[in-house]
């Protein structure tokens, strides 16, 4: 699973977001050029209450999903490869968007009756919500985006860009020489109940200038969803350390994905590892980060310097955020 780490610690996150009690489970877009391992990464994630969903229809969720949706023994849809769906007709993609807005913001507490989609839930039932993890091209969410943008969808998923490096492409090639299974099932052990985990407002404070950088960059209004978003990956990020309280680590970590949340720039493996391991000098930089060429490094910390996520200070380079 070469150079899609930083996917993967993604997408661990957005699973166990659906876990923290109180917040509303974060969804994830992952976008990427083509034979970049989308599908094939969201294909290996096994893990209990987690749905992967090839193709669907409207219908076809509102009877084979939502009921298990209602009752907790789903909690997120992963659809590797969301074009399928897209290239069905107008008619079933505006009511699986509609779906998945519902899924996601408005919970399956209230009756839905379309044309081709029939979910009445149990009277006087609770809301219930799921999140989905979906995957799609560059250039097909391009051609989209306004679509997906009048129906809301976009301010409900958080968009996660990525490339590879020129060091990912020639290991991935050599890799392939010897044998083509380069994807392993990936096995996580989420909790078995919903968990409480706090943060305090001064650790909340630290995303605050994150927010303001990245609010116009993808596009949100406020800030409102991306500040909740954010605060509820940092307690995901807790669950997943086994800890019930968000630290600083937490919210590193979090910050260390915005270069991702840029489009068209994208984030790759070793983008991510720079912000990491800030603060440093770049020869501490290109010390640690050894299976990466010291060209590819200073180019990262150039893009990252011009994207203004960190600045060189006397002693080195540092994040903005922190």
């Amino acid at each position: 699973m070469i150079g899609l780490e930083p996917v993967k610690k993604f997408i661990t996150l957005l699973i166990f977001s659906t876990y923290i009690k109180g917040e509303e489970p974060v969804s994830g877009l992952i976008v990427a050029e083509p034979e970049h391992g989308k599908t094939k990464l969201l294909k290996s994630i096994r893990a209990k209450r987690v749905e992967i969903i090839m193709d669907a229809t409207a219908y076809g969720i509102s009877q084979h999903i939502l009921p298990r949706i209602y009752y907790r023994e789903i909690r997120t849809l992963i659809f590797p490869d969301f074009l399928r769906i897209l290239s069905r007709g107008k008619r079933v993609v505006d009511e699986v968007l509609t779906l998945i807005n519902v899924l996601t913001e408005d919970g399956i507490d209230a009756s839905i009756l379309t044309r081709n989609l029939t979910w009445i839930p149990p009277k006087n039932s609770e809301s219930v919500k799921a999140n989905v993890i979906i995957a799609i091209t560059s250039n097909e969410l391009r051609k989209r985006k306004e679509k997906l943008r009048r129906f809301g969808f976009l301010r409900r998923v958080l968009p996660f860009y990525y490339a590879y490096t020129q060091e990912d492409l020639k290991l991935i090639h050599e890799a392939l020489k010897i044998s083509n299974q380069t994807f392993k099932k990936i096995e996580l052990n989420v909790p078995s109940e919903d968990l409480e985990v706090s943060m305090s407002k001064g650790l909340a404070d630290k995303l605050d200038p994150a927010i303001e950088v990245l609010k116009p960059v993808i596009g949100a209004y406020t800030g409102f969803t991306l500040r909740r978003q954010l605060q509820t990956l940092c307690k995901a990020n807790a669950l997943v350390n086994n800890r019930n309280e968000v630290t600083e680590d937490d919210i590193k970590e979090i910050l260390a994905f915005t270069p991702f949340l840029f489009n068209p720039i994208s984030g790759d493996e070793c983008t991510w590892l720079i912000m990491r391991n800030l603060p440093a000098r770049s020869e501490e930089l290109v010390s640690k980060l050894s299976r990466f060429s010291r060209k590819t490094i200073y180019d990262r910390i150039n893009k990252l310097r011009e994207q203004g996520l960190i600045y060189k200070a006397k002693d080195g380079w540092k994040s903005v955020f922190l």
